[in-house]
């Protein structure tokens, strides 16, 4: 049975009495949350319970959602005490990446009729890409922290574009965090966009979590690069590129623009058959990372 949100003004305090109810020791939650495949430390636990220290950032907020389940809590008794919690937001600075510029990809977002960008900052972001044994994206997942900058922020918006035109349409689903709008195409028929309303409104300062996934089905055009942008610093921003065994490309390309600077690399494999990048207080700016095959060369360009 579900316990009702346990009393408590902050989230030491909340935390504390929900362990006391429970009569549950910190070293057995944390046996119980390494379980579940969520690393946290005896001292971080510790430091929450105390107040000395407050959960931050997308990590420490998937953390509190697994204690609510382990606890047997009910959804956001914990995560209401860090969510929102402050009306800090950081490093606001914007940047529009140069994609947000083209009058297409303005008209297709403004038709997505959700809150202006400006407003919301993505605080961490961390991508999952498959691709497939044609060295093609075969499917995107994306957990974002996303943080009022402004006002007020309902809903989100992201736009997709192809290498060429197609009739074939991405599909995108949300995961967790929000409900979904229909699929809008660009009459140039190279840009796709939806919107998200997000579970809850949230004001200057609050946080929200918003987890989706894109696939793109067969006939959709061969897409051999990934890019990611933010118009505002990101804490962090992970990438996990997983290939089809077999058919891992033999080259990588990345370029990395931000404000008055281009970086060209050439990253090598993390493991046999992945790559995976990881960026702290990047930004604003954008990355894109392509890949191909000596012998199945393909031009995106």
């Amino acid at each position: 049975m579900t316990a009702a949100a346990p009393p408590g003004d902050s989230f030491a305090e909340a935390f504390d009495v929900a362990l006391r109810l429970r009569s549950a020791s910190l070293s057995w939650l944390r046996m119980r949350l390494t379980e579940a495949g969520v690393i946290v430390s005896a001292s971080t636990l510790n430091y929450w319970r105390s107040g000395e220290r407050h959960p931050e950032g997308g990590r420490s907020l998937r953390a509190v959602s697994a204690i609510e389940d382990v606890l047997d809590l009910s959804p956001g008794s914990l995560t209401r005490h860090v969510i929102g919690r402050s009306s800090r937001v950081g490093a606001v600075s914007e940047q529009a990446p140069a994609f947000e510029t083209d009058p297409d990809y303005r008209e297709l977002y403004a038709a997505l009729g959700v809150t202006p960008p400006a407003k919301t900052r993505v605080v961490s972001m961390e991508e999952v890409i498959d691709v497939d044994a044609r060295g093609s994206v075969s499917s995107v997942r994306v957990l974002m922290l996303l943080q009022c900058v402004e006002d007020a922020v309902e809903s989100v918006g992201f736009v997709l574009t192809s290498p060429v035109p197609t009739s074939v349409m991405p599909v995108f689903t949300v995961d967790g965090g929000g409900v979904p709008a229909p699929v809008l195409a660009h009459a140039n028929g190279r840009m796709f966009g939806f919107g998200v309303t997000l579970d809850r409104t949230i004001r200057r300062g609050e946080t929200a979590m918003v987890c989706l996934t894109v696939v793109f089905p067969e006939g959709y055009p061969i897409r051999r690069r990934h890019l990611s942008g933010s118009r505002r610093p990101l804490r962090e921003l992970i990438q996990w590129f997983r290939f089809t065994p077999g058919h891992v490309p033999d080259w990588f390309d990345e370029v990395e623009l931000t404000a008055g600077a281009r970086k060209v690399a050439s990253p090598a494999l993390s493991a046999p058959a992945s790559l995976h990048r990881v960026r702290w207080n990047f930004g604003p700016g954008a990355v894109d990372l392509s890949w191909g095959f000596d012998e199945d060369p393909l031009d995106e360009s």
